[in-house]
């Protein structure tokens, strides 16, 4: 249960400082397009860092236990997709990983992943990876590619966030809750979430356009937060608070992104797995993840 919110966190986020050079000329207007699907054959680089910072405690049999953990992380690499679905979400491809690194606190523990070719797919809804040569992927190197690489929802991954008509740089406009909703509970096929699209909200605005690397592109400020998400044998509340900066070029056609996310969840309640005894728990975790695509 622990690790459902860092799934919903990751799904959430399916995608260095930004530049701030102004882009010579501009619209009055802008009809933006969130969706990018990918095709086969399309090739691209991703690098992710995140860290995390988790604290807490239980309370079983009456005895208290604080607990804290920290983590940091990153991931390079080049994809090729192999499949897409209805949507253009990669639901198969390879990953060639340039370097992977975790530590585990201040501890450096070994992946063993650079240099490798993994082929990434989803059966059943889980995240399944595979060494080209065969060997196993340790419990640590395949808990880092899972928060990077989270299953295809088969919903629009963007469409919650589409105005649904044209902005001018500067506007906000809310969250379409239910969308949002539907993508978040899409981690249901891992752990039974349920979403209330009522307890969904936040907003998107159009912060302006700007240029990344010689391309136009829209800089989007995105609050949102969601509360009271069900969970499997878990009786209580959660709660899921979320800024992200995005530049996303104008041109629709274009696939590449550079993302800046903060994320905090929370959940105070009880675990009640079948067979087991009952646990009090209160934690809060905090997710900074960054995250290139070119």
């Amino acid at each position: 249960m622990k690790r459902t919110l860092v799934i919903l966190t990751m799904v959430f986020l399916a995608a260095a400082v930004f530049g701030r050079t102004p882009v010579t000329a501009k619209k009055s207007s802008y009809n933006i397009t969130f969706n990018r699907p990918f095709a086969r054959g399309d090739r691209f680089s991703l690098k992710v860092e995140l860290s995390l910072n988790k604290t807490g405690h239980t309370t079983f049999a009456g005895s208290m236990i604080p607990f804290t953990h920290k983590m940091k992380a990153t991931l390079s690499g080049k994809v090729r997709v192999l499949k897409v679905n209805d949507v253009g979400e990669a639901t198969m491809f390879f990953f060639h990983v340039a370097k992977a690194t975790y530590h585990d606190g201040e501890t450096p523990v070994p992946l063993g992943l650079d240099g490798l070719q993994l082929g990434v797919s989803f059966p059943s809804g889980k995240a399944h990876f595979v060494r080209r040569d065969g060997k196993s992927i340790s419990e640590d190197a395949e808990m880092l590619l899972s928060m990077v690489f989270t299953p295809p929802t088969g919903e629009n991954p963007r469409g919650y966030l589409a105005p649904g008509h044209p902005v001018k740089e500067g506007d906000s406009w809310p969250i379409n809750s239910e969308k949002l909703a539907k993508v978040l509970a899409s981690a249901k096929k891992v752990e039974g979430v349920k979403v209330d699209p009522k307890k969904v909200k936040g907003t998107v605005k159009l912060v302006n356009v700007e240029d990344w690397n010689g391309e136009p592109c829209y800089h989007l400020k995105i609050v949102a937060d969601a509360k009271d998400m069900g969970m499997q044998y878990f009786l209580g509340s959660t709660s899921l608070k979320a800024t992200r900066d995005i530049l996303l070029p104008v041109s629709p056609k274009s696939w590449r992104e550079k993302e800046e996310a903060r994320i905090v969840t929370g959940i105070a309640g009880t675990m009640t797995p079948p067979g087991g005894r009952n646990t009090q728990i209160v934690e809060e975790t905090t997710i900074n993840y960054k995250s290139v695509i070119r």
